[in-house]
């Protein structure tokens, strides 16, 4: 996986490069990726699924990621506190 920061990614490149590592033993973090901008945290504690799984859901653009690959990918971590917008 590529860990290059998203201000060095050229556009529309990012979501190429969102991919997890197909790990199964180890807890994941849902993100969602709006149009434009950095993937967000919307909720964690996934498990018996694939890391990069990209769940059928309202988050059409979501990716299940393990914590080896959401520090790879410099992604913030969930915070249960922060509303979403």
């Amino acid at each position: 996986m590529d860990s290059t920061p998203d201000a060095a990614v050229p556009l529309g490149a990012e979501s190429a490069r969102l991919q997890g590592c197909g790990k199964h033993d180890a807890p994941l973090t849902l993100y969602r990726k709006a149009e434009g901008t950095r993937p967000t945290a919307v909720s964690s504690n996934y498990s018996h699924i694939p890391c990069g799984y990209r769940p059928v859901s309202k988050f059409a653009d979501g990716i299940l990621l393990c914590d080896e690959c959401i520090a790879k990918l410099q992604l913030p971590a969930f915070d249960p506190d922060q509303l979403l917008r």
